[in-house]
């Protein structure tokens, strides 16, 4: 694993155990965002030093997350808007109008480019805007609210969020246009796509998991019997689709074969979240505060360490 991919692993793993919701860590492990009443902290990781303080109004303060490049820090406050601040100038860099009071904002979402800031709002629109000028660039009519998930593609060039009755909407980020709509389970967890751009996966409180081929228009749906499905994830290679249930369970899915590889007993807690290594080779899961690590291969738990050193297979 290279040096760049043990940071961005690093990382990961400690956002996984945070305490909700703060502190946070940015994707390149070096700045730590602690939160307070009425401003976000920026800490040097490696020396504690405080390098920026940001304003924000008291009890005003929501999510928090780094863009994708570590630049620029985002917060949601209760007066719906949507902050971001240059990380290396501390200025607040834009305000993004949400609309207006009591009408909440739902999840922050940075394309991977890094170039798009998107989130769900109440009034049953999804809002873009232009991260390095704040110009607001779509609003997307929908019948979600800001409790909504949504995800980008890969390749930043689409947008998902699921419709009440479950439709999950595609759009295409640039236009503003609806390319597709998948139809699925009602109250949709999350959604995740594809690395390669192509499938949409989505867990529901229905016990169910579904793939879409976004080029075919198939469909898989899995049954996970009596047990919520909490959590998915993607491998960076796109082969395995992992869920995580409420009775401790993590299923290792094979897209191609569409069959359950393995499953992984964690101890009967309800798995929060799972992410896989940049070289895919190991797997995080949370359950509450702590997390466990997999060795994808011989399906073993691993150290927080051994899961850091470099391995001739993540070379």
């Amino acid at each position: 694993m290279s040096m760049e991919s043990k940071i961005s692993w690093s990382a990961k793993l400690q956002n996984l155990v945070r305490d909700n919701p703060l502190p946070v860590y940015s994707p390149d492990g070096q700045i730590q965002a602690l939160c307070s009443d009425e401003h976000i902290r920026l800490l040097d990781v490696k020396t504690g030093e405080e390098l920026r303080i940001l304003e924000c109004h008291p009890d005003s303060i929501g999510e928090v997350i780094f863009s994708p490049d570590s630049l620029v820090v985002a917060a949601s406050l209760v007066d719906n808007t949507i902050r971001l601040w240059d990380i290396r100038g501390g200025n607040n860099v834009r305000t993004l109008e949400g609309y207006r009071y009591p009408y909440g904002v739902g999840p922050i979402l940075f394309s991977p480019d890094g170039q798009i800031v998107a989130s769900s709002f109440d009034d049953d629109t999804i809002r873009l805007w232009d991260v390095k000028t704040g110009t607001r660039l779509q609003t997307l009519k929908t019948d979600c609210d800001s409790t909504s998930c949504g995800a980008f593609s890969p390749d930043s060039q689409r947008l998902a969020f699921p419709n009440s009755d479950g439709t999950i909407i595609l759009w295409d980020v640039k236009t503003g246009k609806e390319l597709q709509a998948l139809t699925g389970d009602s109250e949709i967890l999350s959604l995740q796509f594809s690395p390669d751009n192509q499938t949409v996966a989505s867990n529901s409180n229905k016990r169910t998991v579904r793939l879409w081929n976004l080029n075919t228009g198939k469909t898989c749906q899995i049954n996970c019997g009596w047990c919520e499905v909490w959590s998915i994830a993607f491998s960076p290679d796109g082969q395995i689709l992992a869920w995580g249930t409420d009775d401790g369970i993590i299923t290792l899915w094979d897209v191609k074969l569409g069959e359950v590889r393995s499953t992984l007993k964690s101890g009967g807690q309800s798995v929060d979240s799972i992410i896989f290594s940049p070289n895919g080779q190991f797997m995080a899961s949370s359950f509450g505060e702590s997390i466990k690590i997999w060795d994808i291969k011989t399906h073993n738990q691993v150290s927080w360490e051994e899961s850091l050193q470099t391995t001739k297979e993540g070379l």
